[in-house]
């Protein structure tokens, strides 16, 4: 299975596990989601400000990549 991101296409079979993961600064919090590869890389995706898009994403990729 590939995912699409920005343009790009994953591997997801080379994907370990992902997590979504949040970072505040001064007054903004910034939404991403931390793609974990075979090889221990971490790769993030930044949704930036939008929350709401970053979990709609991972839902999909819930729903796509259940065994």
């Amino acid at each position: 299975m590939f995912i699409i991101y920005a343009g790009r296409r994953i591997n997801f079979s080379l994907v370990k596990e992902y997590k979504a993961t949040e970072k505040t600064t001064n007054d903004k919090t910034y939404y991403t989601i931390d793609f974990k590869f075979l090889d221990d890389k971490i790769e993030q995706f930044h949704f930036f400000e939008d929350k709401e898009k970053r979990d709609e994403y991972l839902k999909k990729l819930d729903e796509n990549v259940r065994i």
